[in-house]
């Protein structure tokens, strides 16, 4: 999507509410990642799977994706660096299976991850629009949720600048 150096590729947001953890919190996130980690390595070789020493679908790292979504939204749309379709969606569908592994959590999400997310969500709904039927250049075709996938305002939205 961007560039390590480019500030919209920073996830500070993120990198402080994961800093802010009471040590039960952190562990609880630990303990359910090392969870993930066993079942994408036992989809992979045992050759690859050796290799994995963190999931590759952490919450910390869907929380950073996340951000850096709305961290590119908030930016002015460059012709040779902007983001493409599917990194869109495939932003969309990390902050849905954010909503479900935080939801997960018993017996509630760390609340610093939750500030944090309410803070992003509300910078993603600042920077898109709803999409409505009938609307030129439309992504309701793309924006189909799995039937009841939460959070469902996610999949009604696309960037007031469009790219595409």
């Amino acid at each position: 999507m961007t560039d390590a150096n480019d500030p919209r590729s920073k996830t500070l947001v993120t990198d402080r509410a994961f800093l802010s953890l009471a040590r039960s919190d952190a562990q609880r996130i630990v303990e359910r990642d090392l969870r993930r980690l066993a079942v994408e390595r036992s989809l992979r070789s045992p050759a690859i799977a050796a290799k994995m020493d963190e999931p590759a679908h952490s919450i910390k790292k869907m929380m950073q994706e996340w951000e850096r979504l709305v961290n590119v939204l908030e930016s002015p749309w460059e012709t040779t660096d902007y983001f493409l379709l599917d990194d869109y969606m495939f932003a969309l569908d990390t902050r849905a299976s954010l909503e479900k592994e935080l939801g997960d959590f018993s017996p509630a999400p760390p609340t610093p991850l939750l500030i944090a997310l309410e803070g992003l969500d509300a910078r993603f709904l600042a920077q898109t629009v709803r999409e409505e039927p009938g609307q030129e250049r439309q992504l309701q075709a793309w924006l189909k949720p799995l039937s009841g996938r939460p959070p469902e305002w996610l999949w009604n939205r696309r960037p007031r600048v469009m790219p595409w």
